[in-house]
């Protein structure tokens, strides 16, 4: 029985056996060990060379490039799962620092309260988008957690 040169999945290519290719590319040097050429190290020849490219061009089967598209797929599926977590949990900083900055200018505004109407007005609106800054960062966070523990 002849030794698999290529991969286990090409058994439907033309050349299955190192002897086989070989023979197809003309070449009888060294070919009797049942090593692919590639694999001899040192001594190449032309037509060592042409067996090589050979065979890395039969890996090219059609179930090869389905599993390449299907790994591709999922690690590509993966990588953008990550991304978009990640896009939530910055998201989700720059709405907190929003809270904070708007935080900090609502203890100056309540400092200076005077009891007027306009600073009344002013510290209400400042609470107001204090509190839909916090929530949308606060719910950003949850969304990231929710996105990078689900499948």
């Amino acid at each position: 029985m002849p030794r698999f040169a290529l991969h286990p999945h090409l058994s439907s290519c033309t050349f299955v056996s190192i002897s086989d290719a070989a023979g197809a590319l003309g070449v009888t040097k060294n070919c009797s060990r049942g090593l692919p050429p590639y694999c001899r190290g040192r001594g190449r020849t032309v037509a060592d060379t042409r067996l090589g490219v050979l065979a890395w061009t039969l890996m090219l089967d059609i179930r090869t490039l389905a599993l390449g598209i299907r790994h591709f797929s999922g690690v590509a599926g993966r990588i953008w799962k990550i991304l978009r977590a990640l896009f939530q949990e910055v998201i989700g900083f720059t709405f907190l620092v929003f809270a904070a900055w708007g935080a900090l200018w609502l203890i100056r505004n309540l400092r200076q309260f005077q009891g007027d109407g306009e600073a009344l007005f002013k510290i209400v609106l400042v609470a107001v988008f204090v509190a839909m800054m916090a929530g949308f960062g606060v719910s950003s966070f949850r969304r990231a957690r929710r996105i990078s523990r689900s499948r």
